[in-house]
């Protein structure tokens, strides 16, 4: 239950969409009570109903007012049973989707390390992928990998298959761009909560990303929020192997029926008309890659 004001668009955007199996949802708290306050007495004290304070609301107890001061000085996140602080963020003044988003990351500090000692990638040895490798994926049809342990590829029903659109000309940003804008409208309805964006946003969102198309799609795609991809190609420290490219930042769903091998105009006609699913991961940050192991 969240109040009026609450940010739903932010939070879709920055918290877990599953939580222990369960589906998250914010539910606006617009309910009235059912009796005014009153002062109630019994065993022969007396208190006022409307005074008390609900156990674990900041105010109840010295303890608790020093603990929300503290978070307020030090923000905290907490994704699932990994809780921890805000290290470092990439993208310094970010608005409401997609304004203000360079990078899309985050970096957390664990509370414990014990919490992350045993986290380990799927792929021993995966580097970062470089930037001359990075931008030769946007020039031609490239295979791109997910990377996911194998309890998650079994759970998922096999692995799934993904590869990058073609998308290094300022015309193809523009189709791709036009695209994304033309599915938000329509997504949209009668909200006016996109009339201050136009191509030009979305456009400027696809000339810093890696776009990529899955099959089978991601069940649902907005729970795949982070996902690291990974593709072979010339990694940072100069060898050849297996580097990450980003990680899963946004989508363009599509109600029409895809065609994973379709490509060339047929797939740019698509585009254009935002009857195209794909996702869309940024460059990882330069700073990233140079002081940090994944």
């Amino acid at each position: 239950m969240v109040p009026e004001d609450f940010d739903t668009t932010w939070a879709s955007s920055h918290l877990p969409h599953k939580y222990g199996g369960l589906k998250v949802c914010y539910i606006e708290q617009i309910l009235e009570p059912t009796m005014l306050p009153t002062r109630t007495e019994t065993t022969g004290r007396t208190f006022d109903r409307s005074s008390l304070v609900p156990l674990g609301t900041p105010g109840s107890s010295p303890a608790a007012r020093s603990s929300a001061q503290s978070l307020t000085n030090r923000p905290s996140l907490k994704l699932n049973d990994f809780c921890g602080t805000i290290h470092q963020s990439f993208d310094q003044e970010v608005g409401i989707y997609p304004n203000g988003f360079n990078h899309d990351i985050t970096l957390i500090k664990p509370a414990h390390r014990t919490l992350v000692k045993d986290v380990a990638s799927p792929i021993s040895g995966i580097g970062w992928l470089n930037h001359d490798s990075w931008i030769s994926l946007r020039q031609q049809t490239t295979t791109i990998k997910i990377l996911a342990d194998a309890e998650s590829s079994e759970s998922a029903g096999g692995s799934q298959a993904a590869k990058s659109i073609k998308c290094s000309r300022p015309s193809d940003i523009l189709v791709v761009g036009e695209g994304i804008f033309l599915n938000q409208k329509a997504a949209a309805g009668n909200s006016k909560s996109l009339k201050h964006h136009d191509a030009a946003t979305w456009e400027d969102l696809v000339s810093r990303a890696i776009l990529y198309r899955v099959y089978p799609d991601f069940d649902p795609p907005n729970g795949h929020s982070g996902t690291a991809l990974y593709a072979d190609g010339t990694r940072t420290d100069g060898t050849e192997g297996p580097g990450v490219v980003g990680f899963q930042s946004f989508v363009q769903r599509s109600g029409h029926v895809q065609n994973f091998e379709m490509e060339g105009d047929a797939l740019e006609r698509r585009l254009r008309a935002g009857r195209v699913a794909f996702y869309g991961a940024f460059e990882v940050p330069a700073e990233l890659k140079k002081y940090h192991i994944y």
